[in-house]
């Protein structure tokens, strides 16, 4: 998603997180929490989001690389600490 406040631009990256499955939606994320309230009797999930500014002289992809390698080295983290 990419954001604009005057002439700041911000591109950002965001999904959900539920134990060690991940969404990028909201329907998706909420028929999965549904199904593991119950299933499981438990409704915790998470939303990551991750953001970087954005140069007019920049590409989308250039940008978009900042923020997805931060989420490469988090999501192994994560998964660690958030319930299975």
């Amino acid at each position: 998603m990419m954001t604009q406040n005057n002439q700041v631009k911000v591109l950002v990256l965001y999904w959900y997180q539920t134990g060690e499955e991940t969404f990028a939606g909201e329907v998706e994320k909420r028929l999965n929490l549904i199904r593991h309230t119950l299933f499981h009797n438990r409704s915790d999930a998470a939303i990551v989001r991750l953001a970087t500014r954005a140069s007019d002289t920049e590409r989308i992809d250039q940008a978009k690389g900042r923020p997805a390698k931060l989420a490469a080295e988090l999501l192994p983290q994560l998964l660690r600490v958030l319930p299975k």
